[in-house]
């Protein structure tokens, strides 16, 4: 299986690289941090052994032209999981700037569709594939101080399940 993963420069990102490594999987790996993805890379064989490029996933050019990079290069993907994310924490509603919200809701929200629309054609191309979109418990509850993360996380939910019903009914 051909298995893309963004945000793989720490945390679940490169949990998730090194475990679908040892399961054999072929990844196509993406963090913004060149640096830590280029380590992450590092722990799954280094360069030659998976496809990777660091950009930004708020950018939905770069987004669409890796999945078109990551298609040409492997002929198929099987599995997508957007789990870039950032925070905003401890900082009120009203305290927390708009370009704040701009900021996180393009990286968390629009970094998570693009990744899900960008390569939905390729995935619906297979006889079976998955959408991975991580959320958080602060995409089912609303936590004080946490808003603008919560939204996000929200959002993710709400695309998530929409898209899973849709998929079902085709």
């Amino acid at each position: 299986k051909v298995v893309v993963i963004t945000g793989v420069g720490s945390g679940i990102g490169r949990a998730l690289t090194l475990e679908f490594h040892k399961r054999g999987a072929k990844l196509a790996l993406n963090d913004f941090d060149e640096i830590s993805l280029l380590q992450t890379v590092e722990m799954v064989g280094g360069s030659q052994h998976v496809f990777h490029k660091a950009f930004d996933v708020s950018n939905k050019n770069a987004f669409y032209q890796y999945a078109e990079e990551v298609t040409q290069h492997y002929g198929q993907v099987d599995v997508v999981i957007n789990n870039a994310g950032v925070a905003i924490a401890n900082l009120s509603t009203d305290k927390t700037t708009l370009e704040d919200y701009e900021w996180i809701i393009g990286i968390n929200l629009w970094g998570m569709m693009y990744g899900t629309l960008a390569f939905l054609p390729h995935l619906r191309k297979q006889k079976e594939s998955s959408v991975v979109n991580i959320s958080s418990l602060f995409g089912l509850i609303g936590f004080p101080q946490n808003v603008a993360y919560s939204t996000t996380k929200f959002g993710i939910r709400g695309f998530s399940e929409g898209l899973a019903i849709e998929e079902r009914l085709m």
